[in-house]
């Protein structure tokens, strides 16, 4: 080797050698991502990295020994100033060399290419081959600048990149700048499936240019900063000076600053170091051939002597591993292709890279390590001793030392990071103990927190000190002082926003930071300021005025002299009164109740929500209370309560407004029941005459029992039952005493003494009937204040409280409900309805659709608001009852009903209804289809079907082909059982959907529901019984009667053979074909999978004996899912969950095999009857009837003719 030549300098570039050594570990790790289903590419990456393209080059020599792949490389770092028609004009005839093709004569485009020539070469290339182009240099267009190839290249490459993962596989090696990885993987193949295989970390990379522009000429090979990584185990310490040593001991000698490495240095080190544990050199040693293995260790002993073809030869020889007959020349030749070897005046010398240069330094550095711990040990045990005296200074600097020798000491960190926190270095604690926490060592994890905690209180602002709390709750959420330090920052703030009268902020500061007495104090300001608004606009409203409500006093008194004209105007409104019978036959609107199949309460359905009970089911208290604060003198007066009306007259006078009313409860009953609620002296002569009435014609009793089921009380709540329920959650017979007290604050206004909306004046109105009850001798005074000091815990209700239930079952049975009986049955009637549905496995089904929904979400990250959607139905075989069904993944966004509603292609599940249709055609598990390709007629042009992996099987067996989910032979199947027959079975099976009339129809075109699906695969389920769903068990009005049904009885939709046969026939799906995934439920399991054009939908149905059971995953638009967003993948797993949640305590049963089929075997080679001599034997099962009726001809023997007469006895 010439002294003048440096495999590692800049200025030798192209006559350095390429290095052998860890090229086995790359090349292992290239292989098995160009293995990897869902990688459609391969990273490779490495800064001025000699070494690089001889690894591309030899990856293409020895890709096509494996039989698998067909690679093309391709050298992007002339092709800076070309178009991109030009770079794929000289790309094509590389693709096309190893196959041999002619490609059409026209001008290649970037679009022609995509369209018409990269699908010719894809289709031409052999079975199970996979084209891989290799593009080295692969940041050159973007580098030079060039505006074609920079702004065309990338994004054509990004749509070729999607072609056919298992067809086309892409890698990509680029090796200028640390930038270009950033700039050009995460912003062109952000989102996609790409692997990327580093050949320097950023923080080597760093590391090597110090190292390297200290001569200018040095370049540290990948191979030997991943071996001395792994040699020192990442010590950053004795990574950083082995590097030092390597350099300055070795090299330092050379001349001229270059170093060169001779072969003679590494006498008697390779044979030794390749027999060692050491991993890079196990590595290489099995990457290398035997007869490989025995060259390199000849020549690597003989040195730099060489060695001759004589010796060589006697080496393999005595190996035994290589042929004596003249095969040396071609073990020379492969050496020097892989840069083991290079010939120099006859002599053969090894070719290597700097690894082996720090292998002559392996001992040193074993014993250096030994000894930096020991001396790691000894400054600490120094340290820890001169704590103990109180030396705390010196003792720090020796700690130092310790952490620097042995960064992962944690007895020496944990003593200086207490040091650094008890001399107030907070933060140099904080930056020690950090990278420890990373690692996850849980020793440090108090001290790092208590650490923590002091820089949040050191820190200046409030800002850092917010940060800092915030780091602390995210590793420890329940962390007292933090959350202490956290509330603190932000009563703070509350107090500042409270000094410049910002209450709006202060508000907000205060609940974050719970401090409920400062919120409250804070109301208190807000209320006395409105309060005081509120009088001032009172007094300019009224000054002038309160005079005219005195004279209009005066003149009322004057009044009374025209009593006459009141007997006058009594005659005249006492002629259109409405009759006060009907109160009698009291029917208010009731509450329509849903109910689960346990029994539980699952939505309500109202205009007004009201429980009418009796008195004696109501509290005493609450009747009091609303007594004493709306009519205290009920009990006494005859309807009408003068005194009240002039005692409110003179109150109303004296404010200047209207302050109090002087309405009775009989007086409030006729504004409910029987008059309008205008406000005119008319009704106001109506409502007394009829107070008067009804208080002679009823018992007070009666009046008490209708005014307290008819009052509204706030938030849809009518009558004291549903209010109690609705404020407290209890019945109004259980309601203390200040709960009966708030009740009956809200008579007069609910929502302005809502305890919901607004608790403070609610507490005010509360109080008040407190002391109207003790002034009126209810409550003892004692009783009214202690009452009062009771803190209540109110509901906050809400009126669709269901839809965190089941929200999509209650809402199709409200919608059921409306058709079949109408809106006033169903808001007014009062009705209980029992439905199907298991409140335990609705909430198993949501909680799949979205866990898979999310799973999904992390696959792809959609832009925006894009959400996908699901579905989930399941149904009992036997009964047809839902148990659960998932509409949508929120119903409060969108209350569109994906189960039922929404029609959408179910592609490959409809396959079973042909393929079920076809077995009552005459057509068996066995009989032979063909999956080739077709050609139809469509419209003038010609429909071409295919296979999603774009391959055809040839002869096929009919329960293979639904098992793979092929695509042409059920078209085919299709094509002659007939359109029409297929379309009237569908709809047998249940699927009312209109489906189109044409063969794309087998392949599921045509939209249909998941609830028609579900149907459809239940009658499999069902021995090919047609159970329709049912939703709804029964229905009693509210007189306790049972409303008759009309559900349509059970029918045989198809024979229970061919329902047997279809079931036979989907287990096959899940134990060998696309729904393996079902497999998991360890039990007999049927089901299909579904995928549509383009990802757009994913399906998968299954049953097993008891429930069926659909998913359906997608967009609401027509966008698709993603990449392999297969019904295997997305639908399946949210089935197979909810699944095994349904499944997990119920005993494992088998299908039902019914009269009618028999099982048989079949010789596989001639689909007949099997005889003892078939080689080849199937089990399959059959209808009665459809059995083959011969039996396999025998294997005829071999016949070996040895005479002219034997060749005429052959064959008798």
């Amino acid at each position: 080797m010439h002294s003048d030549l440096n495999p590692y300098s800049l200025k030798n570039t192209e006559d350095a050698p390429s290095s052998f050594i860890g090229r086995a570990d790359i090349l292992g790790e290239v292989l098995r991502d160009l293995k990897t289903a869902d990688a459609a590419g391969l990273f490779i990456y490495g800064q001025r990295c000699i070494g690089k393209t001889a690894l591309l080059r030899h990856l293409v020599a020895r890709l096509p020994e494996r039989g698998e792949y067909l690679p093309v490389y391709f050298d992007l770092q002339g092709m800076a100033g070309l178009s991109l028609e030009q770079v794929l004009t000289r790309l094509i005839p590389e693709m096309v060399r190893p196959l041999n093709l002619s490609v059409p004569a026209e001008r290649i485009t970037p679009s022609r290419f995509e369209r018409r020539i990269l699908p010719f070469i894809l289709s031409a290339l052999p079975e199970r081959r996979t084209l891989v182009l290799v593009f080295d240099e692969f940041d050159t267009p973007k580098m030079s600048g060039s505006r074609q190839a920079g702004q065309a290249f990338y994004p054509y490459i990004r749509k070729l990149f999607f072609t056919d993962p298992r067809r086309l596989k892409f890698i990509f090696a680029i090796g200028r700048r640390p930038g270009d990885l950033d700039r050009i993987y995460h912003s062109f193949y952000k989102g996609t499936k790409l692997h990327h295989l580093p050949m320097f970390t950023r923080e080597e990379t760093t590391e090597l240019a110090r190292l390297s522009e200290r001569n200018q000429s040095l370049i540290w090979p990948d191979e030997q900063i991943t071996a001395i990584r792994e040699f020192t185990g990442g010590h950053p310490f004795l990574t950083r000076n082995l590097c030092r040593v390597i350099w300055e001991k070795n090299h330092k000698k050379e001349t001229a600053g270059i170093p060169v490495v001779h072969f003679r240095d590494m006498v008697g080190i390779f044979p030794r170091a390749i027999k060692t544990s050491d991993r890079t050199f196990s590595l290489l040693w099995n990457g290398l051939g035997p007869w490989e293995r025995v060259a390199a260790s000849a020549l690597a002993e003989a040195g730099s002597g060489g060695l001759d073809q004589e010796t060589l030869r006697d080496q393999l020889e005595k190996s035994g591993v290589y042929p004596l007959n003249g095969g040396l020349d071609h073990a020379i030749r492969t050496l020097e292709q892989w840069g083991v070897i290079r010939a120099e005046n006859s002599e053969y010398r090894i070719r290597i890279n700097m690894l082996g240069r720090w292998i002559m330094a392996v001992k040193p550095f074993e014993q250096m390590r030994d000894e930096l711990d020991r001396l790691a040990s000894e400054f600490f045990e120094t340290a820890r001793a001169l704590c103990r005296q109180d030396d705390f200074k010196t003792a720090i600097p020796l700690l130092h030392q310790t952490a620097e020798l042995s960064p992962n000491h944690l007895k020496a960190n944990r003593l200086l990071a207490k040091l650094l926190i008890r001399q107030g270095d907070v933060d140099g604690a904080v930056a020690l103990l950090e990278p420890l926490y990373e690692f996850s060592f849980p020793e440090i994890h108090p001290l790092y927190l208590r650490a923590l905690l002091l820089q949040a209180r050191n820190a200046e602002n409030a800002a850092d000190r917010l940060a800092i709390c915030e780091k602390i709750l995210d590793i420890e959420p329940a962390h007292p002082d933090a959350l202490a330090e956290y509330r603190m920052i932000f009563e703070d703030q509350g107090d500042r926003a409270c000094e410049i009268n910002d209450f709006d902020a202060a508000l907000a500061a205060y609940a974050r930071a719970e401090a409920h007495e400062k919120i409250r104090q804070v109301e208190q300001t807000l209320e006395q300021i409105a309060i005081a608004h509120r009088l001032n606009r009172r007094k300019k409203r009224w000054g002038l005025g309160k005079w005219f409500f005195r004279w209009t006093f005066a003149l009322c008194l004057l009044a009374a002299c025209g009593l006459f004209v009141a007997y006058a105007v009594y005659r005249h409104v006492s002629e259109d009164l409405p009759r006060i019978s009907s109160l009698k036959d009291y029917r208010p609107p009731l509450i329509t109740t849903v109910y689960a199949g346990d029994g539980s309460k699952i939505g309500e359905f109202y205009r007004e929500r009201r429980i009418v009970i009796p008195l004696s089911r109501m509290s005493d208290n609450l009747i009091n209370a609303f007594i004493a604060a709306e009519d205290a003198r009920f009990f006494s007066h005859e309807g009408l309560d003068f005194i009240s009306i002039v005692r409110a007259f003179f109150k109303n006078i004296e404010a200047g407004t209207v302050v109090q009313g002087g309405s009775t409860i009989t007086q409030q009953v006729i504004k409910s029941f029987l008059l309008t609620p205008e406000r005119s002296y008319k009704r106001k002569f109506k409502e007394a005459i009829l107070a008067y009435r009804i208080d002679k014609a009823f018992s007070k009793e009666d009046i008490l029992f209708l005014y307290l089921n008819q009052i509204y009380l706030g938030h849809g709540a009518y009558g004291v039952e549903a209010a109690a329920e609705n404020y407290f959650g209890k019945s109004a017979k259980d309601l203390t005493l200040a709960e009966c007290a708030m009740l009956a604050g809200l008579a007069k206004a609910p929502g302005t003494h809502s305890p919901v909306r607004r608790p403070k004046r609610a507490g005010i109105r509360q109080k008040y009937v407190l002391k109207r009850m003790a002034e009126e001798g209810y409550v003892s005074p004692k009783q009214a204040r202690k009452a009062a000091e009771t803190a209540l815990k109110i509901r906050n209700r809400r009126e669709n409280w269901y839809l965190k239930k089941v929200p999509f079952f209650t809402e199709y049975v409200r919608s059921y409900i409306e058709k079949e009986y109408g809106l006033e049955a169903l808001y007014t009637g009062g009705l209980k309805i029992f439905t199907t549905v298991d409140p335990a496995l609705q909430q198993a089904a949501r909680e799949e659709v979205e866990k898979g929904l999310k799973a999904l979400e992390n696959r792809h990250k959609y832009p925006g608001n894009v959400k996908p959607q699901g579905a989930l139905l399941c149904m009992e075989t036997g009964t047809g009852f839902v148990r659960a069904m998932v509409g949508g993944r929120d119903f409060s966004f969108s209350q569109f009903n994906r189960a039922i509603q929404s029609r959408r292609q179910p592609g490959s599940a409809f396959k079973p209804v042909i393929y079920a249709a076809a077995l009552d055609k005459g057509y068996t598990p066995m009989t032979m289809l063909y999956d080739s390709p077709i050609a139809i007629p469509d419209n003038g042009k010609w429909w071409r079907p295919g296979n999603y992996d774009h391959r055809f099987y040839g002869p096929i067996r009919l329960r293979r082909a639904l098992a793979k989910s092929r695509n042409l032979p059920v078209v085919k199947v299709l094509r002659n059982i007939g359109i029409r027959y297929a379309v009237n079975y569908a709809h047998n099976l249940g699927i009312r959907s209109r489906l189109n009339g044409g063969l794309s129809l087998a392949l599921g075109a045509s939209g249909v529901s998941l609830l028609e699906m579900v149907e459809a695969y239940s009658v499999f389920a069902n021995r090919g019984m047609r159970i329709e769903p049912v939703f709804i068990r029964k229905i009693v009005d509210r007189n306790g009667r049972e409303i008759p049904l009309s559900r349509p009885a059970p029918e045989q939709a198809i024979e229970p053979a061919t329902a047997f046969l279809m079931t036979s026939l989907l287990q096959s799906v899940v134990t060998g074909g696309t729904g393996y995934k079902a497999k998991k439920l360890d039990r007999p399991v049927a089901g299909k999978t579904g995928t549509t054009n383009d990802f757009r939908d994913a399906w998968f149905l299954g049953y097993t004996p008891g429930y069926v059971a659909g998913a359906w995953v997608g967009f609401d638009i027509e966008r698709p899912l993603g990449k392999s967003e297969t019904g295997s993948r997305a639908a399946c797993p949210i089935w197979l969950g909810f699944m095994e949640k349904l499944l997990a305590d119920k005993p494992v049963r088998e299908f039902d095999i019914p009269d009618g089929v028999v099982y048989a075997k079949i010789d596989a080679d001639s689909g007949l009857l099997a005889i003892p001599e078939s080689p080849r034997v199937i089990r399959e099962w059959f209808k009665a009837g459809t059995l083959p009726k011969r039996h396999a001809p025998r294997p005829t023997p071999e016949y070996l003719v040895t005479e002219p007469e034997d060749f005429f006895k052959a064959g008798l």
